[in-house]
């Protein structure tokens, strides 16, 4: 598995495409994607931190989202926002919401073959 982070808007996306060969086709989003199936026929998701305020609202616990995502596509790049820099937000849900997505790309991180941080569309493998 290999994953890009970085700060929004900062071409991470853009990067994954040029560096691994995926194609635009194969990458889902974040945002929209809701099933381990279909996660796991695609080469990259993006917008992956989307995907786990997602999963905490409905209930899931993303960590585990996570290992059954990565049992089924060892392969797949996840992209995500880096979102735990800046102030720290006065509602507890945002609170939490930033732990929570912390704690799980700390996980992909742990299992991730390749570790990129990405700014400018510059990518440093740190992994």
């Amino acid at each position: 598995m290999i994953l890009v982070i970085g700060g929004a808007y900062q071409g991470k996306k853009d990067f994954a495409m040029r560096q691994f060969g995926i194609p635009e086709a194969k990458i889902a989003d974040g945002t929209a994607a809701d099933a381990q199936e279909e996660l796991s026929a695609c080469t990259a998701v993006c917008n992956y931190q989307l995907r786990i305020r997602r999963q905490i609202e409905a209930g899931l616990d993303p960590e585990e989202e996570l290992k059954l995502l990565l049992a089924g596509n060892r392969k797949i790049c996840i992209i995500a926002d880096e979102i735990g820099s800046g102030l720290i937000p006065m509602e507890r849900a945002e609170r939490d919401y930033r732990e929570t997505a912390g704690r799980t790309l700390c996980l992909a991180a742990k299992e991730a073959d390749e570790v990129w941080r990405v700014i400018c569309g510059i990518g440093q493998r740190i992994k």
